[in-house]
């Protein structure tokens, strides 16, 4: 399964379309992931020289098949090396999440 995330940021005038693989794909498993990463990403962004900001999602798509976008968590980064990457992880129960 590929998804599709549409949105929106302070920093492009047009909406983006981001395409992403499923993880399940390349592990054959999801990776089970605790609210303490969440905790630990947000307090290693809030040190110097980095930053993060919100961006609107507009649609998550799956299979043909929209999703809310406050089923998800997206993250969009760059790395020391300034290499990009998106992660998407999944709240929706349906699909896995934890709500």
């Amino acid at each position: 399964m590929a998804f599709k995330v549409i949105t929106r940021t302070s920093w492009a005038p047009n909406y983006l379309t981001i395409e992403l693989e499923d993880v399940y794909n390349i592990f054959s498993s999801y990776p089970l992931v605790s609210k303490k990463f969440f905790k630990d990403l947000v307090n290693n962004i809030e040190r110097k020289n980095h930053y993060w900001a919100e961006a609107g999602f507009q649609e998550i798509i799956a299979n043909g098949q929209r999703y809310e976008p406050h089923d998800w968590i997206f993250i969009w980064a760059i790395d020391f090396k300034d290499r990009l990457f998106w992660i998407l992880f999944s709240r929706a129960v349906e699909l896995g999440g934890r709500g």
